[in-house]
């Protein structure tokens, strides 16, 4: 199986880039810590980050936008450090 369906074990997958292999996954804030341990030791985890964001109202209208937002943020920091490790090259 690939590793996106090995990570909805933990929780719902928001959002997954297979072209800069990076996932979003959310999880209750009360199994934050134990859920970020397990998926740390996950041979195919490079490192996990827990959101600035406090929360994410499920049951918005506007749940898509954030999400877009979260993705978006996502997929910029990672585009600068893959661009910043290329210059060091």
């Amino acid at each position: 199986a690939s590793d996106q369906y090995k990570l909805r074990h933990f929780g719902d997958i928001v959002y997954f880039s297979k072209k800069l292999r990076y996932c979003i996954l959310y999880v209750d804030k009360k199994d934050a810590k134990q859920i970020i341990n397990e998926i740390s030791s996950l041979p195919f985890v490079v490192k996990v980050e827990s959101s600035k964001e406090e929360s994410i109202d499920l049951g918005s209208d506007h749940i898509e936008q954030q999400i877009t937002d979260l993705a978006q943020k996502a997929e910029d920091k990672l585009q600068k450090v893959q661009e910043k490790n290329k210059d060091q090259l």
